[in-house]
């Protein structure tokens, strides 16, 4: 078996990271209105900034990556998916027929969002709301 660093060059995997990491850092606004600024969150949290908080949340997502990218490109190539315009703009050759290509990531990404902030809402945020004791509430009342 051909190891990872013999099957790719290490630009697929760095442009593929930093996707990821600038994906992660443009989530920060819609993950601070969500976390950070709920009164409800803010007092089940540990006493940490904002600022600290979104590093955390950045770092965290770094170190995803690193394990899921080159995992992701191995089983990509195993199940017979490629990657072909990652690897003609990492290498230096013209990139062809990128438009389908482009529309189908593009779409399946909308599509994934979508999925991914309605599951949130609808199946993880009232779970999290009925986990959490309503720190609001004087004791005593209901």
């Amino acid at each position: 078996m051909e190891s990872l660093a013999n099957k790719y060059s290490w630009r697929v995997v760095g442009a593929f990271f930093v996707a990821g990491v600038i994906g992660a850092t443009a989530s920060l606004p819609y993950v601070s209105e969500q976390f950070f600024t709920d009164p409800q969150f803010r007092r089940a949290m540990p006493p940490l900034s904002t600022l600290v908080l979104q590093f955390l949340v950045v770092g965290q997502s770094t170190v995803y990556l690193a394990i899921i990218i080159p995992i992701g490109l191995l089983l990509a190539t195993r199940t017979g998916l490629g990657f072909p315009l990652v690897k003609a703009c990492t290498s230096g050759e013209q990139a062809r027929a990128a438009g389908r290509t482009v529309a189908t990531g593009l779409l399946s990404g909308v599509a994934v969002g979508v999925f991914a902030v309605l599951i949130e809402y609808l199946a993880f945020f009232p779970r999290i709301y009925a986990s959490l004791p309503d720190l609001g509430r004087p004791s005593g009342s209901s």
